[in-house]
C-alpha cells in the first residue's frame, strides 16, 4: 500500500483511499524498487548520521558522501525529489538551490561513456 499522510482526520474513507491509489499511480511499477531502494539507502544514511530531519544541508551532505558519477548523483536525486516529496508530508527539493549549484558543479567537465 502506499504511504499517503492525512492532515484531516474529517476527509471520508473512500476519498482517502482514492487518494492513496492515485499516489501509487506516480511511479511506474517497474521502476518503483529502484526509487525505493534510494530512499531506503537515503534512510538507512540519515539514522547513521544521527539526522532527524530532512533539509538542504543534510541532502548536500548526504551527496557529497556519495562516490558516484554525474550521472548517477541526478539519477538518484530524481528519485529521492519524488520520494521525498510523497513520503515527507510533501517536502519539495527543487527549490534547494544550493544542492542544485552542487550537482551542477560535479557535472561540470563529466563526459559520459558511450
Amino acid at each position: 500500500m502506499c504511504d499517503l499522510h492525512s492532515d484531516s482526520d474529517d476527509i471520508p474513507s473512500n476519498i482517502e483511499d482514492a487518494a492513496r491509489n492515485a499516489v501509487c499511480l506516480l511511479i511506474p511499477e517497474k521502476s518503483k524498487a529502484a526509487y525505493d531502494l534510494v530512499y531506503e539507502k537515503f534512510e538507512k544514511w540519515r539514522k547513521e548520521k544521527k539526522v532527524k530531519h530532512v533539509n538542504e544541508k543534510v541532502l548536500l551532505a548526504y551527496f557529497e558522501d556519495k562516490n558516484l558519477k554525474a550521472s548517477t548523483l541526478w539519477t538518484h536525486y530524481s528519485m529521492l525529489r519524488t520520494e521525498l516529496s510523497l513520503k515527507k508530508r510533501y517536502l519539495d527539493i527543487k527549490t534547494y538551490n544550493s544542492l542544485i549549484a552542487f550537482l551542477k558543479m560535479q557535472s561540470d567537465g563529466y563526459h559520459a561513456k558511450k
